[in-house]
């Protein structure tokens, strides 16, 4: 079989794993096949396992590549032709990250998109009004989660979901126009957009003294959190804030990552009357493991102890499977949570130690594609 064709078939076996779920066995079989087919296709995953040999079973025997990697040069599986590249947000003079997808790649994605919403914000076929405080693709291409949210709109967004975030900023009249009309005819809203986006809002809705009562049902989605910002909000006080200005009793907390097709949603949980809310931990989908790594050996950190966050995702066919993230964790209670991030003096010094690993096996950086 070609690697062309062997791709293909990973991307079919997990697209149908993702669809229907199955057992950890299974999970560690495609992700070893995955893994084994990217040690070819993608030189830096080639030269860097071969650096650090297997360290545990199934799924841990593959060493996570630090997230520094994708800032240093292009990790993609060259079998299918890039159409779409995402890049992570940061400064002009810092280096960001880059992930390639193929058409094959996005189709992947929506379905790792699709069946994580469906577990945690739209269960037994609910929908809602979507309403986006993020600008579209259309304004944003290299934005991942612009794209993430416009496959949330099409797939589960009642009439009149929309992005209110433009060229000239957020559609605030506009946006209160909508929340006020959909309370009025008792349609729930799903309000997304990105932390810190939210908390302008708040502090503007706050000093004009608007408060809103959104229709049963309705909830909110915050993606991300304060990294490189000059202000802190707890979570809990930012889900408290929605909670009093737009009546949204319940709010999900994403953790969306540049260099992953899948999102980490908190874990759902059931509350006294059966319905479904979110927990105060994340949890992994089926298709995904995240585990919080000892920084000394990389190997799993004691329950309770602090370590930095590693993702396997089935949805990196074209991508590496194995991120170790600049994100500190602990586990807890069958889940994790996030403490925050090493320092950017730590993760430069990350940065600068896999320049000798990748230059064994790196190839030189593309040009972006839209």
């Amino acid at each position: 079989m070609t690697q062309t064709a062997r791709s293909a078939a990973l991307h079919d076996a997990v697209t149908d794993f993702i669809r229907r779920g199955g057992p950890p066995s299974e999970f560690d079989t495609l992700a070893l096949a995955v893994h084994e087919h990217q040690r070819h296709t993608i030189r830096a995953v080639g030269a860097y396992s071969a650096a650090r040999p297997a360290r545990g079973d199934g799924f841990l025997a593959i060493s996570p590549l630090p997230i520094a990697a994708f800032k240093l040069t292009d990790l993609h599986d060259a079998a299918h032709p890039v159409v779409r590249t995402f890049e992570s947000s940061g400064t002009s003079k810092a280096a960001k990250s880059r992930s390639h997808f193929s058409d094959r790649g996005l189709a992947l994605m929506k379905a790792a998109i699709d069946a994580a919403a469906e577990r945690h914000l739209f269960p037994d076929g609910r929908q809602s009004r979507v309403l986006v405080l993020a600008p579209p693709p259309e304004v944003a291409p290299g934005l991942i989660m612009a794209w993430g949210m416009r496959r949330l709109v099409d797939e589960y967004g009642l009439a009149g979901s929309d992005f209110f975030i433009g060229k000239s900023g957020l559609d605030v009249p506009r946006l209160l126009q909508v929340l006020r009309a959909s309370s009025a005819y008792g349609v729930p809203v799903t309000l997304i957009g990105a932390s810190f986006g939210f908390v302008h809002l708040l502090d503007s809705l706050t000093a004009s003294g608007v408060r809103l009562r959104s229709a049963p049902g309705s909830q909110s989605l915050d993606a991300g959190g304060f990294k490189g910002r000059s202000r802190v909000v707890e979570r809990s006080a930012l889900h408290h804030a929605i909670r009093e200005t737009f009546g949204i009793a319940r709010s999900w907390n994403l953790l969306g990552l540049t260099e992953h097709a899948s999102q980490f949603y908190d874990r759902p949980e059931r509350d006294s009357k059966g319905h479904l809310r979110p927990g105060l931990i994340k949890a992994d989908c089926p298709w995904t493991r995240t585990r919080v790594l000892d920084p000394a050996t990389l190997l799993p950190a004691a329950p309770g102890e602090t370590g930095l966050i590693a993702h396997w995702d089935l949805a990196n066919v074209e991508r590496p499977l194995a991120v170790l993230t600049d994100d500190l964790g602990v586990t807890r209670d069958g889940g994790y949570e996030i403490l925050g991030r090493v320092s950017d003096a730590d993760a430069k010094g990350c940065s600068i130690s896999l320049d000798d690993v990748l230059a064994r096996g790196a190839a030189p950086r593309a040009r972006a594609s839209k």
